[in-house]
């Protein structure tokens, strides 16, 4: 059951009708002091999340395929304006979306319906994830530009054979929370980064 947190009664108005819309939730009215939500750009996120829900329960209902093609469309576009549309999108396609999720532009996401993605995550520009293995990763978790996650590798074991021509082992990848991938990473089939590690720019896992 989702719950919306609202500072006043006009934002609990506005939670209702959306609670209504998607049939279920709770609508709630707390002191702003309660809402933890503050550092970065939580605030923000939490400010807007009964509209963006809104949106990502309309946009749910087109097909599937449909979704997809925008969010390829959308890959280029820059600034919040641009992580806000993607992440509404995201919550319809990912397999699993927490809340605050930041996707800058430029990044590749493959086979997404596989992917799950946790609260407050940040993705730089230029990464490259391939969900067809799986890739789960965890809440809080800061991955810089330029990094690839690879959910799949080529099968190799026939010398008589191109690489290419042998298929491909898919292994599920895991990033546990509160972990730093810094710049150029490249995370290999199988991996698992257990929560709290941070791995160097330029590092192959």
């Amino acid at each position: 059951m989702a719950i919306f947190f609202a500072k006043n009664w006009k934002q609990y108005f506005v939670c209702s009708i959306i609670k209504l819309y998607l049939g279920g939730g709770e609508a709630v009215v707390v002191e702003q002091r309660e809402i933890r939500c503050y550092e970065r750009g939580r605030r923000k996120y939490y400010k807007y999340r009964p509209i963006i829900l809104l949106f990502s329960g309309i946009i749910k209902k087109f097909p599937t395929r449909f979704r997809l093609s925008r969010l390829t469309y959308l890959r280029k576009k820059t600034g919040k304006f641009g992580i806000a549309l993607r992440y509404i999108y995201l919550r319809t396609i990912l397999k699993e979306c927490g809340d605050n999720v930041s996707v800058a532009d430029n990044v590749y996401l493959l086979n997404p319906d596989n992917v799950s993605i946790g609260d407050n995550t940040s993705i730089n520009p230029m990464s490259y994830i391939e969900g067809l293995g799986g890739v789960k990763i965890g809440k809080d978790v800061a991955i810089a530009h330029r990094v690839t996650i690879m959910s799949t590798s080529h099968i190799f074991d026939d010398l008589d054979n191109n690489i290419k021509d042998q298929g491909v082992t898919m292994n599920e990848v895991v990033i546990e929370d509160n972990v730093w991938i810094g710049a150029n990473v490249v995370i290999l089939a199988g991996v698992t980064i257990k929560s709290g590690a941070i791995i160097g720019a330029s590092s192959l896992v």
